[in-house]
């Protein structure tokens, strides 16, 4: 990996962005983005059985754990027939 310095007043985010710290924090303190992100989690837990990430999930399906180009293609070429 590289590693980019973010610019002052910014957390990194990715390689090629950042977000400023005042929106970041504005983020993180949002009752109702982190509601959501709470519903998404047990919606994923209860009705897909999820229980780490990486999980992705194929047709109602999960595939836990980090996959193979060759497991990728194997979930994903019955869908597109």
């Amino acid at each position: 990996f590289v590693t980019v310095p973010a610019p002052p007043g910014t957390y990194p985010l990715s390689l090629t962005g950042v977000l400023p710290i005042p929106r970041f924090d504005a983020c993180l303190n949002d009752e109702q983005v982190t509601g959501l992100i709470l519903l998404s989690t047990q919606t994923a837990r209860s009705q897909f059985g999820v229980q780490s990430t990486p999980t992705f999930i194929f047709n109602d399906r999960p595939v836990e754990g980090a996959i193979t180009f060759e497991e990728w293609q194997a979930a994903v070429d019955p869908l597109l027939n």
